[in-house]
């Protein structure tokens, strides 16, 4: 456990922590300001929202700073416990009058585990899906409590921003077909007719992102939006996953092109190419014909490096 006191290392934390939190939900530097002055005025009346903001700036330094890495992810940890310690009794009552700061720590936290998990990419990729199906569960009653303040939320500073993502994800837009393959392959998949329903769902879900994702004028490097297709996956989607079915692990692997897309983002990094690579190695013990098709993420990835 990291001991806070008045040092340098603590300063950094909370100097760097408006500038850890301001591209992680925000695209324009309109939003990002606006999301930023909201996040910090919450978490100053907000003992749980300001630890995890404070936990989010440790780890953003920890991947910053390698000869320090040790102590600055053990900080975030410490960090992160406190906020969900709080945060757990907070969710017993929700209403109108904090309805935004659940919100606010809801994504937080969501992009903390994300990235942190996909930084144990390095590690056995068993322990990897342990760590991502255990927060896709973690973000399934939190996701329940903010959809059904939606339209309160709507009320508040930062509706600009929701409405902006659900103009993004309603806006009709051309589609490059990446996933057609995979549909394709899952029809004729040896699996339940309800887990091939549930397949195609994921993969429909999967192509409206990288459609949102490709009609950006220009790479993003905010991590906006880019984890929402794990946070909205299914139970059942997260059941084939947890059973390591070769479909549901292919799907995953196609996901790695979206993550790619944003590897400017320092919450995401080199975590598309290294799904790929982990991934791909996975499928081949597997199965030699769904394995086959992680050729074209690999060839996407290598394409755009």
């Amino acid at each position: 456990m990291v001991a806070w006191s008045a040092n340098g290392d603590t300063y950094d934390v909370m100097k760097r922590a408006p500038n850890a939190v301001d591209a992680t939900i925000a695209v324009t530097d309109e939003h990002v300001a606006m999301y930023q002055k909201s996040v910090v005025a919450h978490g100053l009346r907000n003992k749980p929202l300001m630890y995890q903001i404070l936990a989010l700036s440790a780890l953003h330094l920890s991947l910053e700073r390698p000869s320090r890495q040790h102590f600055y992810k053990v900080m975030a940890s410490d960090l992160q416990s406190k906020a969900l310690e709080g945060f757990q009794q907070q969710l017993d009552i929700v209403d109108a009058s904090n309805c935004l700061e659940v919100m606010l720590f809801s994504h937080l936290i969501a992009v903390h585990v994300l990235c942190d998990t996909f930084n144990s990419l390095d590690d056995d990729l068993n322990v990897f899906l342990e760590r991502l199906i255990g927060g896709i569960r973690l973000f399934y009653g939190i996701r329940l409590i903010t959809s059904d303040w939606y339209p309160e939320l709507r009320k508040t500073e930062i509706g600009a921003l929701m409405d902006h993502a659900r103009d993004r994800c309603e806006q009709p837009k051309p589609s490059l077909g990446e996933c057609e393959d995979l549909h394709e392959m899952i029809s004729h998949a040896d699996l339940s007719a309800s887990s091939i329903r549930t397949c195609h769902e994921a993969i429909n879900e999967l192509q409206i992102f990288l459609d949102i994702e490709n009609s950006l004028p220009a790479p993003s490097v905010s991590s906006h939006m880019i984890f929402a297709w794990l946070v909205m996956a299914t139970s059942d989607f997260t059941d084939l996953l947890d059973q390591r079915k070769p479909e549901a692990l292919i799907i995953l692997a196609y996901y790695s092109v979206l993550l790619h897309k944003r590897r400017d983002s320092w919450v995401i990094g080199d975590a598309g190419s290294r799904l790929c690579r982990r991934g791909s190695a996975s499928l081949k013990e597997k199965s030699a014909a769904i394995s086959d098709l992680t050729w074209i993420p690999r060839a996407t990835l290598q394409g755009s490096s």
